[in-house]
């Protein structure tokens, strides 16, 4: 049965590879539309994201400037989850971050102690470039030392310049082959993570639609917990890695910004 765009009271919206593109120098993809539309229609939205590389203002500035009219409150963001979640349990207490630098500063400023390597409290995984055997062999001290193995998220790739490359999975993986320590993850498509996102705005999962490039942590995760899910072609999945994955999106775009065609005057 296809999607009734009319009974959607809330969207959800992925960034990476729907709006923005890259990490230091993001460029755009589409989405200059869809917002503006949206808030004419007294629709709210969310920008729900697993990128873990920087802060929220970071991201927020990026859209404005090109022309994606957000503030930092509209997003719903994995690394600050996480790292509020460590807080919670370990106030001041050592975290080993192994991530990009924005996670570190994320990590300080919430008052975390940001070690070097062993004795920590926490070990926080987010995607990084900076994964090297030392960096892997530090985490690990960590873990072996009792600490604890916080993830943004578990996803297996993501596209930048080169094309598809390492996402923050398979160190949570090699981490936990190495140590015996299980990890725990925060962002998409954890039920707590996406729930946090919606609940405030007192709908019913039925009325959440969520809009992304990834079919497991944007599609079927939502799914799986009563929301719709929509994919967008623009990021990582091609069509025809979308059929063979055997999700069964909700609705399918080339671009975020196809969905004002859809949406009720």
């Amino acid at each position: 049965m296809a999607l009734d765009i009319s009974t959607i009271r809330l969207f959800l919206f992925d960034i990476d590879g729907v709006f923005l593109a890259g990490k230091e120098e993001p460029r755009l993809l589409s989405g200059t539309r869809i917002l503006p539309a949206l808030r004419e229609r007294g629709l709210p939205f969310r920008l729900v994201t697993n990128t873990s590389t920087h802060p929220r203002r970071f991201l927020a500035d990026a859209l404005a400037e090109r022309g994606v009219p957000v503030v930092e409150q509209d997003i719903h963001a994995a690394l600050e989850v996480t790292v509020g979640v460590a807080v919670r349990r370990h106030p001041g207490g050592r975290c080993f971050a192994l991530g990009e630098p924005g996670m570190a500063e994320v990590a300080a400023a919430a008052g975390l102690q940001v070690v070097q390597d062993a004795p920590a409290d926490v070990v926080l995984v987010g995607l990084t470039r900076f994964a090297d055997y030392a960096a892997l062999s530090a985490a690990a001290r960590c873990l072996r030392g009792g600490a604890e193995l916080l993830a943004c998220h578990r996803n297996k790739m993501w596209v930048d310049e080169p094309g598809h490359s390492l996402s923050c999975g398979p160190w949570v993986v090699a981490l936990e082959y190495a140590t015996g320590a299980r990890g725990e993850m925060f962002g998409k498509p954890s039920a707590g993570f996406y729930e946090e996102a919606y609940r405030p705005y007192g709908v019913e999962p039925g009325q959440v639609l969520m809009v992304g490039d990834d079919p497991t942590a944007d599609v079927q995760g939502p799914q799986d917990l009563g929301l719709h899910g929509a994919l967008v072609l623009s990021g990582k999945t091609s069509r025809e890695e979308l059929e063979a994955s055997g999700v069964e999106p909700d609705l399918v775009l080339d671009e975020i910004d196809d969905l004002v065609a859809l949406l009720p005057d």
